[in-house]
């Protein structure tokens, strides 16, 4: 029975060393998450400016509704 097990441990472990598709998939992961970091990094970098339109743009609506109270 154990010698059995060993046997298709043995075997799957055969079958993912030679399988490239295995490769393939982690290189689409690795490329994937340069991708989605580089995605993340501009979007924080656009989501500050932003942050800072929207601020003078809110300063400025309520400063003219300030003056004409």
């Amino acid at each position: 029975m154990l010698t059995a097990f060993a046997n298709r441990l043995t075997g799957a472990a055969s079958r993912i060393a030679f399988d490239k598709r295995g490769a393939a998939a982690i290189e689409y992961a690795v490329l994937m998450s340069v991708i989605v970091l580089g995605i993340i990094g501009g979007m924080q970098a656009t989501g500050t400016s932003v942050e800072d339109v929207f601020s003078g743009v809110f300063q400025e609506v309520s400063e003219v509704f300030a003056a004409g109270s």
